[in-house]
């Protein structure tokens, strides 16, 4: 392999870590891992929520700031979600879970951080507006639950921000960055 191919390598191991880092925020990737039991191995893998698991349902959101989004937001079709609902299922004890916002499929992790527990849910959607390169929009939902729920028929509770940002835009495409705080209750 020539020298100038390996550099090429190199320079670009760096921003795909980063790129990788920044797209899996809130899956576990940075929290110790778990020995495999080989000592040459070590396996990344979350612990199972022992307490404040049962998550599972439809919560309602309210933002704290409901002025009207951006006309770019408009063009591409991202709307505030105040008052509608997201579905939060998880699988047991399992801490990566699957929600819906509407006819968006989210996937994401449930997760102590301390005393709390966090809830991180995400999707890519590709938006295709005219010919040429499709551009891809980021939804991301994190948040903190108030109280960890003990079973699926306590309140719940949680609150944080709502994110909607092009990934990739193509030039002369509208551009939409969303950043709102919420709180989503459970129905």
């Amino acid at each position: 392999m020539s020298d100038e191919v390996s550099r090429g390598k190199a320079y670009l191991r760096v921003p795909l870590l980063l790129v990788t880092a920044v797209l899996s925020m809130g899956s576990g990737m940075g929290n110790p891992g778990c020995s495999s039991g080989d000592d040459d191995v070590d396996v990344i893998a979350p612990e199972a929520c022992e307490s404040g698991c049962a998550i599972s349902g439809a919560y309602v959101f309210r933002f704290q700031d409901t002025t009207p989004l951006s006309a770019d937001c408009g063009q591409v079709g991202v709307v505030l979600p105040e008052g509608e609902r997201v579905v939060v299922v998880q699988n047991g004890r399992e801490v990566d879970i699957k929600g819906t916002l509407g006819e968006v499929a989210l996937t994401g992790s449930h997760y102590a951080v301390g005393d709390t527990r966090q809830l991180a849910l995400r999707a890519v959607v590709e938006l295709r507006r005219r010919e040429g390169p499709p551009t891809e929009l980021l939804y991301l939902i994190e948040g903190e639950f108030a109280e960890p729920p003990a079973s699926l028929d306590a309140p719940a509770a949680f609150s944080g921000l709502f994110h909607a940002n092009h990934v990739e835009t193509v030039e002369g495409d509208p551009e939409c960055r969303v950043l709102r705080r919420f709180t989503a209750t459970r129905q």
